[in-house]
């Protein structure tokens, strides 16, 4: 919860009471825990066509969660319901399901801010700040391998192409500087998450402007089929 920020109370039920056919525990516990200030809740208000509306919730760390953890920020951080963040905890639980399958192991996990990376290049002691929106670790069965992601979930409101030609251009930045010393044997695949075929199209367009001999170190998804990035190869830094 600490790392993912805001969850819906299905997400919750997939990580924590997987194979129970009954939701009472997970209604339960989430009621114990809102008491408790454990965790907190912030609101959606889906409205009908008749004007009406559904209460919905996303779940997040509450105060005396946050004391538990011994959170340096206050907790509960959020006041309103953050699509974004919802949709990187949804790519999780994507992985997490393959996880349950048997496919592959959930053995790392990082969310924003804790995934966030310095590099620094030492030619020029420039210092390269990577701010990815999750960091995972994956074990795969068949074939045997071991993979680092960094997640970049694309909502598709990052407009403006000099936006995300900046990012790209950190992230080969980044790697032209890796210190696997410092940083880690293997400089970790870039995978984008997009929620449409449309925006997919738009960020293959822009990767099509990064050099040639650096396009391996990114993948683009679209949410839909975000797992099957997490079963490609992924190159170590000689």
């Amino acid at each position: 919860m600490a790392e993912l920020g805001q969850l819906p109370a299905r997400l919750i039920g997939d990580f924590c009471f997987y194979g129970l056919r009954s939701a009472t525990p997970l209604k339960r516990s989430l009621h114990r825990l809102t008491q408790h200030q454990l965790l907190s809740r912030v609101e959606l208000r889906l409205v009908g066509g008749a004007g009406g509306g559904s209460r919905q919730f996303v779940y997040q760390l509450g105060k005396q969660g946050g004391r538990l953890l011994g959170m340096t920020k206050e907790c509960p951080r959020f006041t309103r319901y953050d699509p974004h963040m919802v949709m990187t905890a949804e790519c999780v639980g994507l992985v997490r399901q393959l996880e349950h399958t048997g496919q592959l192991a959930l053995l790392g996990f990082k969310g924003e801010d804790t995934a966030y990376t310095d590099v620094r290049d030492p030619s020029t002691g420039q210092r390269i700040k990577l701010t990815p929106d999750a960091w995972l670790d994956v074990g795969v069965h068949e074939p045997r391998r071991r993979l680092e992601l960094w997640l970049e979930v694309d909502r598709g409101t990052e407009h403006n192409s000099v936006q995300i030609a900046a990012k790209l251009a950190r992230y080969v930045q980044a790697y032209r500087a890796w210190d696997t010393k410092r940083h880690g044997a293997v400089f970790p695949r870039i995978v984008f998450v997009a929620p449409d075929s449309r925006r997919v199209r738009r960020l293959w367009r822009e990767l099509g402007k990064v050099p040639a001999e650096f396009r391996i170190l990114f993948a683009v998804e679209e949410f839909a089929t975000f797992p099957q990035a997490a079963l490609t190869e992924v190159k170590s830094i000689d």
